[in-house]
């Protein structure tokens, strides 16, 4: 978005937000009368202000800001999340529904053996017990069925039934036992015993953790690391390590239907270890993106669930082919020795290679949840196991008390996951815990000064209860007069004191308060915003303590902001470029931005010489560009909104103070002499605007690799100038693309671009322009030489016609559809498809399409070390694509595929038929097969879309062909 637009859309938003509500819709409407797209970024961007109180809320604010209002941020869910919570929530009804309504337990443990189970215990009390069931009796048929092995016997156990009654067979030495059970559901009483409190203290954690699942999945249900986790979640609060007697039988008398989501979890938890490495992989930040790895990793998990579904089916439905338990628990053991210490492995390496402190506390955080886990709730898992009930140490684990520090852990641990995912800045726990402590102590101490002088005063009594009133207080008046001078005291001063402790605790609040008022005084004895900055930043330094406070001031002349004042002075002064969206943006909402509660999205927009800014504040009036900015707090605690307000509140009162003299030399003027022409030129341009159209600076070579001689410059980009040259050694006209300076900074970056761009030059097709070569200048500024075009963009072309014929949208797709694959063949992506980036030839009968900038974004992404650390590829301050042509799942981080471009290339297409950019509504008008043909070319689903250029072409042509 170009500097004109973005100051209409600004003027705009501020006056629509000055309107009432009502009003605003018949504003825009007579404002954007001729500009359906410019009525749609203000809509968005007032609807995000409306639900949010600013916009910068979300890392796809982009869409709102470059048109792609028809996705929004808060997008709905997909379905299929819908599905798995309505699944998991049934598990969970289902599991309460069977603890209060199941049978009882029998109260028999068993220890497995090659053949037939032994009674290894027997529950006092039980029904077992009371049918004549004695440890060590070798069980040998229910229900006159032969327990041919262990598997009989569980398969048993799960499908007893309330109510019904069922034989034991049993050797006892030489004797034959035959006892008769019969289980009733579980008693009133049984809650108020230790195992029936542990049993709801279970179901409760259940609950908490799939209530932490749900509201990471409907929070955030396009953010892979955020859904996974949600799964993660849900897998564990429903996983089920112990068979229950009775819980088969109570899962067949469910309806068909029911079954189905039950079934669907049961599935799901059989892929748990799957689900575990694939968090451990994303978190905090993804390991690889490799998909043969995926692959790898995930096989033996999908060969696993099928056999252990198998094995379950017939559990529930019939004992018959069952595979042995030796073979389940072996496979079990194999499968958790390799994925659980490999997924500590791939996190530990990871969390050493981690350079922000905020993602290393969260792994610290993850990894402390689950180590509580480990260390309370595993050894109770385990000597729960009939093997291991007689164990040393199994008194321990297994009693009450232990049991329900467990699961009180396992409460713990969702809630620590979802913080850890959620939170955008997380802070030392030791700075947490210390001030909490000592707060609530303190307080605490002030609050229950006089009641625990009354408390003293009454034990005194009680003690010397023996005596008599008078000699009590005769011998110890004294003291008690002293105590009821203090209680009087505490309560009369108790106010104060509070005061007194929040000023400790608190003082930066407190002071902030104080340094309002004194700046403001000192703000309106103020003659220039130059006089009054020292002292500002330095007050705002004492009050808020962060590591530095800055105020930035821009001519409209400049590129960057310069800095007034800073403080302390020896800190490196940030460096903020005017036409960086993060500046763009704080400018438009016209109040201070918090850069890191944006979940980092809006400071890695910034340079990296500017990556310490936390709040941006704008100085705006007429005549005035200029900024508060401050690092982030020394304590790491976030800045508050009584913080934000103070600092808006200032720079309300320093935009009403005349600008800071001029600080530029007074030989250097706004506009030069062209040494070449003689004419006048912009010393903020690089070219002499005169008819000469010469080079007219020594800031660039005139020749580059002593090869291209630069004549004058044909036009402005994103990513760079392009100029049109002379190849002096084949006596040609090309075309030179200067990259912008902060792209590509450090030598290494320019090393790999010069790799990357002649590997970008082994391409050539007819619809894609020609790279001839590339290079730096000795100034270090990177360049491309490509061919010189004549003709127009289709961009151009559709600002003029706004539609194209279908006879030449045909022509036009089926060149790109070429170029398209052919690139993708090589594996090549263009990542930035639009109509900008399509050139439509001149000196061609047939009206030859070129595609250019092929591969550029990608190219500028892995050479500047920028993109590496965001979701959204942005280098520069520049989104990797322009988000109106990209998918949904880009904006949120995806990883570039080929759909990428077959995505921007049906926005293209539906742009030259129709004039306007494609939407579900939009789609709506068109007639039946079109409207299919987009509804499939812009499917919310990238495996329902196009998945190559020929197939995308085929059915174009199907629609359109007869035209």
């Amino acid at each position: 978005m170009d500097a004109e637009r973005w100051r209409r859309v600004e003027e705009l938003y501020h006056a629509a937000q000055e309107r009432p509500t009502e009003a605003r819709r018949e504003f825009l409407a007579e404002a954007c009368a001729n500009d359906a797209a410019l009525r749609g970024e203000l809509e968005s961007l007032l609807a995000r202000s409306e639900s949010s109180g600013t916009f910068l809320e979300r890392p796809a604010v982009e869409m709102a800001a470059f048109g792609r209002n028809e996705v929004s941020t808060k997008s709905r869910p997909p379905w299929w999340i819908y599905a798995i919570a309505l699944a998991f929530l049934a598990r969970a009804v289902f599991t309460t529904y069977f603890c209060f309504f199941g049978p009882e337990s029998m109260g028999i443990d068993v220890r497995t053996t090659a053949t037939y189970p032994i009674v290894s215990k027997v529950a006092p009390g039980s029904p077992a017990e009371k049918a004549g069931i004695r440890p060590g009796d070798v069980l040998v048929r229910a229900n006159d069925q032969a327990i041919r092995d262990v598997n009989y016997w569980y398969w048993f156990l799960c499908n007893v039934e309330t109510g019904r009654p069922f034989t034991l067979e049993a050797e006892r030495g030489k004797q034959h036992i035959r006892a008769v059970l019969l289980l009733k559901r579980r008693p009133v009483q049984y809650w108020s015993t230790g195992e029936g409190m542990v049993l709801l203290l279970n179901l409760f954690g259940q609950f908490t953790a799939l209530a932490v699942a749900c509201f990471l999945a409907f929070l955030r249900p396009k953010h892979a690391l955020a859904c996974t986790g949600a799964l993660f979640l849900a897998v564990y609060a429903t996983a089920v390590f112990h068979r229950y007697d009775g819980y088969d039988s109570v899962w067949r008398q469910w309806p068909v239907w029911y079954q189905g989501l039950l079934w669907a979890t049961l599935v799901l938890n059989s892929v748990g270890l799957g689900i575990w490495f694939t968090f451990f992989a994303l978190f905090p930040r993804p390991s690889f993106h490799n998909r043969w790895i995926w692959a790898a990793a995930w096989t033996p998990m999908v060969a696993l669930a099928i056999i252990f579904n198998y094995q379950v089916w017939h559990y529930i439905y019939g004992p018959e082919n069952m595979i042995p338990s030796a073979w389940i628990s072996a496979i079990l053991a194999a499968c958790w020795i390799a994925y659980i210490p490999g997924s500590f492995a791939m996190l530990a390496v990871k969390y050493w290679r981690l350079p922000d402190e905020t993602e290393r506390r969260r792994v610290r955080l993850f990894v402390a949840a689950l180590a509580l886990v480990v260390v309370l709730a595993v050894p109770v898992l385990v000597y729960s196991q009939t093997d291991y009930t007689n164990s040393p140490g199994a008194w321990l684990f297994l009693s009450v008390p232990m049991r329900a520090l467990a699961t009180l852990a396992g409460v713990t641990f969702p809630l620590c996951f979802g913080y850890a995912i959620l939170r955008h800045r997380l802070f030392d726990i030791r700075v947490i815990i210390r001030q909490g402590i000592r707060y609530a102590a303190a307080k605490q101490l002030l609050l229950l000064a006089a009641p625990a002088i009354i408390a003293v005063f009454v034990a005194d009594l009680y003690l010397h209860r023996d005596r008599r009133v008078d000699q009590i207080v005769q011998d110890r008046g004294w003291m008690y007069a002293s105590l009821a001078g203090l209680a009087i005291l505490a309560h009369v001063r108790r106010n104060h004191w509070l005061e007194s402790l929040d000023r400790r605790f608190f003082r930066e609040q407190y002071n902030a308060q104080d340094i309002l008022h004194s700046t403001l005084e000192q703000v309106r004895a103020a003659t220039s915003l130059g006089d009054v900055a020292p002292k500002v930043v330095k007050q705002i330094h004492a009050a808020m303590h962060p590591t530095f406070c800055a105020i930035l001031e821009r001519r409209p002349t400049d590129a960057t902001y310069s800095v007034i004042s800073i403080f302390p002075d020896r800190f490196s002064p940030p460096i903020l470029r005017s036409h960086n969206k993060v500046v763009e943006l704080t400018k438009l909402v016209a109040k201070p931005v918090q850069l890191s509660m944006q979940d980092g999205w809006l400071s890695r927009e910034l340079p990296e010489q500017s990556s310490g800014i936390d709040l941006l504040a704008p100085i705006r009036r007429s005549g005035l560009d200029a900024f508060i900015a401050l690092g982030k707090k020394r304590s790491e605690e976030p800045y508050t909104s009584d913080d934000v307000r103070l600092i808006e509140d200032l720079a309300i009162g320093l935009a009403l103070l005349p600008s800071s003299p001029p600080s530029m030399d007074p030989a250097s003027e706004i506009s030069k002499e062209c040494p070449t022409c003689g004419q006048c030129y912009d010393v903020t341009d690089e070219f002499c605007r005169g008819d000469a159209s010469r080079l007219a600076t020594n800031s660039f070579p005139r020749c580059l690799l002593g090869r291209f001689r630069l004549e004058f410059r044909i036009g402005r980009g994103g990513m760079g100038l392009v100029y049109e040259a002379t190849d002096l050694q084949l006596q040609r006209k090309v075309a030179v693309k200067l990259i912008l300076e902060d792209l590509i900074r450090d030598a290494a970056a320019l090393d790999r671009f010069r790799r990357e761009a002649h590997l970008l030059a082994n391409f050539q097709h007819a619809n894609a322009v020609t790279l001839f070569d590339a290079g730096v200048t000795p100034d270090g500024r990177p360049f491309l030489v490509m061919e010189r075009l004549t003709g127009r963009t289709l961009r151009e072309e559709l600002n003029e016609k706004t539609r194209l014929p279908p006879g030449e949208v045909r022509s036009i797709v089926g060149q790109l559809c070429a170029a398209l694959s052919a690139a993708h063949r090589r594996s090549l992506i263009h990542r930035d498809l639009k109509p900008e980036n399509i050139f439509l030839c001149d000196d061609n009968p047939h009206r030859l399409v070129k595609i250019l900038d092929f591969g550029l974004a990608k190219l500028l992404m892995e050479t500047s070390g920028a993109a590496a650390n965001t979701r959204f590829s942005t280098v520069g301050g520049q989104i990797a694509g322009t988000p109106a042509y990209m998918a949904p799942e880009l904006l949120l981080g995806a990883k570039p595929e080929q759909g990428r471009d077959l995505w921007a290339l049906a926005i293209i297409t539906f742009e030259m038929l129709t004039g306007q950019r494609s939407s579900l509504a939009r789609n709506e008008e068109l007639a039946g097969d079109r409207r299919d043909f987009f509804n499939w070319a812009l499917a919310p689903e990238p495996d329902q879309r196009p998945q190559s250029a020929e197939a995308f072409l085929q059915r174009f042509e199907q629609c359109y062909g007869n035209e």
